[in-house]
């Protein structure tokens, strides 16, 4: 999904697809620099699945993941099994 789309009709509109997430924990990971979706879309995007279970984590980089970043996403993943 690009998450940058806002038109609910939109297939691959990520706020479309919050309600299935429901309780369950979910990790939001963002490039400070996405050329996809800006620091403050994803802020603003995050607002729909924030829950007691849910994180945003923002790298330095763009859309794709650092591998110095892997570890952190890993630790809250396994944390969360």
């Amino acid at each position: 999904a690009v998450p940058s789309e806002t038109k609910t009709l939109s297939l691959v509109a990520p706020q479309n697809y919050a309600r299935g997430i429901g309780d369950r924990a979910f990790l939001m990971i963002m490039g400070e620099n996405d050329p996809m979706c800006s620091v403050e879309r994803a802020r603003q995007l995050y607002t729909i699945f924030e829950g007691p279970d849910t994180a945003i984590e923002f790298f330095g980089g763009d859309h794709k993941l650092t591998p110095d970043f892997v570890p952190r996403a890993a630790a809250w993943i396994a944390a969360k099994l």
